[in-house]
């Protein structure tokens, strides 16, 4: 959420508190290049969901402001929520924004006495990454190519791309797998692990 490659701080957050100074809602917006935006917006739990909305509706004012002075006369906001969050989703609908596309969040319960056997394909071998200048241009190469037939694709030009995964807080590159077919990178596995705190990790 806090990472200081997709947001502009001193316009990109807003907040709401209450005569206490408790936090009750939070609207952060990420700036992702072009006419790429996105937010994401929390609220305490038994918030009226109107502090959301109201802070929904000046981060996308504020934002609208931004670009403009950046000289884009369009962009693309994209929002995420869950299907339980009912309230939200109406908000976002009341907001202007279009429901898109539902997923499907996937998880696994492993134990690291017990491995994954998978099957494997011949000729096709896993190697770690070795944060060589040459690794780094040819797994952004095979992240361009492998994406970009995806519904959120955009060019990342490479050194922005680079910049984004060294200032992860949660890199892990240890963990970093690719597998080579051919004498060529057909593939990556990069773990992530910014839910670390909490025994677990993310892959992609």
């Amino acid at each position: 959420i806090l990472s200081p490659a997709l947001r502009h701080l001193a316009v990109d957050q807003s907040v709401a508190v209450d005569g206490q100074g408790r936090l009750l809602s939070w609207v952060v917006t990420y700036d992702y290049g072009g006419d790429h935006q996105s937010l994401d917006a929390f609220l305490r739990p038994g918030v009226d969901e109107r502090v959301r909305t109201a802070l929904l509706r000046r981060a996308l004012t504020r934002l609208q402001q931004r670009v403009a002075a950046d000289g884009l006369a369009r962009v693309r906001v994209q929002a995420t929520c869950s299907p339980q969050a009912r309230a939200f989703a109406a908000s976002l609908l009341a907001l202007g924004f279009d429901r898109v596309r539902t997923f499907v969040r996937m998880r696994i319960e492993l134990d690291p006495d017990r491995p994954q056997r998978v099957p494997w394909l011949d000729g096709v071998q896993i190697i770690g990454f070795d944060g060589s200048e040459s690794s780094w241009h040819a797994l952004h190469d095979l992240l361009e190519t492998a994406f970009c037939e995806h519904y959120g694709f955009h060019p990342a030009p490479y050194e922005a791309w680079r910049a984004r995964a060294e200032t992860n807080p949660w890199p892990d590159l240890q963990h970093w797998r690719v597998a080579v077919g051919d004498g060529h990178r057909v593939g990556v596995c990069r773990a992530i692990g910014r839910h670390r705190e909490h025994d677990g990790g993310h892959v992609n």
